[in-house]
């Protein structure tokens, strides 16, 4: 009889077909799903905000309060037409403290634990904006203070960035842009809040995060 030189193909089961079969296509659906999820959270990062907890005395003081109010929401509006920051847009969370430090130090605590602000900023009132750097530095959050009180030189998580010059080509047009859009010059209080908005835009894209210790050195670079 004719002895083929060639050994036999090997036949697979088919329980083991079938297996493999199971086996491949489970596979390609945890990639699939592992694809998705990772697009997801890529999308759920570019489509997060920055946001800013900001705590005034909007009550105590309407008059100069409102128009505090109207210079930052003006640099939010402005950053925002031109994509916001770091790829995601701003969001500023504002609070009334009603003139009190316990009451901003609620405020912040719930901005910070449940809005999950990225940092703190406002207080137009001394005695406010002590007690939120207090909370800054207890808290390892970044705050920007509007107004100028004397706090710890040991605070590292508490700054108050210069009010800029009208002369400063990083605010030139805002004088314009406020007459247009309010119909009426900015006081001081819209030059601070304007120009506190500034300062931690530009820092914030300066250190290229919102984490605390990142942002603190690019404020310090201020």
């Amino acid at each position: 009889a004719f002895m083929s030189s060639f050994a036999a193909p090997r036949v697979v089961p088919r329980v083991l077909r079938l297996r493999l079969r199971a086996f491949l296509s489970a596979l390609v659906c945890l990639c699939v799903l592992g694809l998705i999820g990772w697009h997801g959270r890529v999308l759920a990062q570019n489509q997060s905000f920055i946001k800013i907890g900001e705590i005034n005395s909007y009550a105590l003081k309407p008059q100069y309060s409102q128009h505090y109010r109207n210079g930052w929401l003006l640099a939010v509006e402005e950053a925002n037409a031109k994509g916001g920051l770091l790829g995601r847009k701003i969001e500023v969370i504002s609070r009334e403290d009603e003139g009190l430090p316990e009451e901003a130090l609620r405020q912040a605590a719930a901005l910070v634990r449940a809005d999950k602000v990225d940092l703190l900023s406002g207080g137009f009132q001394p005695g406010v904006a002590r007690a939120l750097a207090d909370f800054a530095k207890r808290n390892k959050v970044i705050y920007v203070a509007s107004a100028g009180p004397a706090w710890d030189r040991d605070n590292r998580y508490a700054f108050r960035p210069p009010v800029r010059h009208v002369k400063d080509p990083a605010v030139q047009g805002f004088a314009q842009a406020y007459q247009r859009r309010y119909g009426e010059p900015p006081c001081q209080g819209a030059w601070a809040a304007y120009s506190t908005m500034r300062a931690i835009f530009e820092a914030i894209a300066r250190a290229g995060t919102t984490k605390p210790e990142k942002l603190a050195e690019a404020l310090r670079a201020e």
